[in-house]
């Protein structure tokens, strides 16, 4: 069920996603992941990875909000990679 404003859920998911992200997830099981938490925020959600950068876009009725995130390609940390999917599973 989803809880907090949606700005505040947007808002984690693209933390969660920038997080992910870093950490070496592969595009196609980030969006995957992604459009899960996003629904189980109670939001519709459309993910495009890229290695330098994420788009997004999260709708929730007829609110849409749109967001580019810029980031920097990491190293796979499996143990950091593991505690993330458990947050995103835990959601």
């Amino acid at each position: 069920m989803a809880t907090g404003t949606i700005r505040s859920r947007v808002e984690f998911i693209m933390d969660l996603g920038k997080a992910l992200h870093q950490q070496g997830t592969p595009a196609y099981r980030f969006e995957e992941a992604m459009k899960s938490v996003s629904r189980s925020l109670g939001l519709e959600g459309e993910f495009f990875s890229v290695p330098t950068s994420i788009q997004a876009q999260l709708t929730a009725g007829e609110q849409e909000y749109h967001r580019l995130l810029r980031v920097e390609p990491g190293a796979t940390h499996l143990e950091k990679l593991c505690a993330l999917d458990e947050l995103g599973d835990a959601v």
